[in-house]
């Protein structure tokens, strides 16, 4: 039945963890002696966005060193960015309904898919010289649908019978709208340059995206044969992204309305704050465009 925990070794999780590790490994040991021999690899995205304290730059910058032959692969197919952003609301979409009926390990692999394609649209998009504004928008409206789905989906799963779970989902969810809102308002009102803090849009994948498709191994041991089981690994996750996430929202609040106060002190500088237009919602929502990141 739909959501019964395994009652024995999932291989279908088991196999594609193993061999992942396995490539991550090896690529991890090609990528250090490259940088021995020509330096790390330089990703103009990772410039923007910066490492955090739990996901270095340069285990980042390894990351999209990994899969830019993929991206390189789909360049020479001519596949267009919009096709890998949509092809990326596919997989998250398809995600969210394996995490609704309760097939975490699915579901958690199709949630990194979907994450990857969000990568290759824009690394295709620089490649090749078509990144645009268009394209930038389009792809910040699919990353919030798929996060929102995502979010969702596992509230609808847990709801019924564990609502405290759903409850602590969505805190998850609104720790990460409000980070992305944060930083748009803030730059929106002329605030630049805010550290940017744990739990960008990232590290919330990579955190949720393991977290489930891992969750169900320990479950064969701790929820044989459960019909609706709790998969405690992905509630591990869930609690991280909840408390790392909403402290971070609020850290960047403060530090906004900090610098904004301070700006607006008597004597201090002219800055482009004081000299700025009020911002309606719709610039706001145009500033979260630069947000997907976040």
């Amino acid at each position: 039945m739909p959501g019964t925990a395994p009652t024995s070794i999932p291989w279908a999780t088991i196999g594609p963890i193993i061999g992942v590790f396995a490539i991550w490994l090896i690529g991890l040991g090609v990528y250090a002696i490259r940088c021995a021999v020509k330096g790390r690899y330089r990703s103009g995205r990772v410039d923007q966005m910066g490492g955090t304290r739990l996901l270095s730059s340069w285990l980042m910058e390894y990351g999209y060193w990994m899969i830019q032959g993929i991206a390189s692969g789909f360049i020479r197919l001519r596949v267009s960015p919009d096709v890998l952003t949509l092809s990326s609301l596919f997989l998250a979409l398809a995600s969210a309904a394996a995490l609704f009926l309760g097939r975490f390990g699915l579901g958690g692999w199709l949630m990194i898919a979907a994450a990857l394609f969000d990568l290759f649209d824009g690394m295709v998009a620089r490649a090749t010289g078509v990144a645009s504004e268009a394209g930038e928008f389009l792809d910040s409206i699919v990353d919030r649908y798929c996060e929102l789905a995502t979010f969702v989906a596992l509230m609808g799963y847990y709801f019924p019978h564990q609502p405290l779970v759903a409850a602590l989902v969505g805190l998850a969810m609104i720790g990460s709208i409000m980070i992305t809102f944060n930083r748009a308002k803030g730059e929106a009102l002329g605030i630049t340059g805010v550290p940017s803090g744990l739990m960008r849009r990232h590290e919330r994948l990579l955190y949720l995206g393991v977290g489930t498709a891992v969750s169900p191994i320990p479950a064969v041991w701790l929820e044989a044969g459960v019909a609706r089981p709790v998969f405690h690994v992905a509630i591990a996750a869930f609690t991280l992204v909840a408390v790392l996430g909403n402290i971070t929202a609020v850290r960047l609040a403060l530090e906004v309305h900090r610098r904004l106060r301070a700006q607006s002190a008597p004597g201090a500088a002219t800055t482009t704050v004081s000299a700025a237009p009020a911002v309606s919602s719709m610039e706001v929502s145009a500033r979260v465009q630069g947000q997907a990141g976040n």
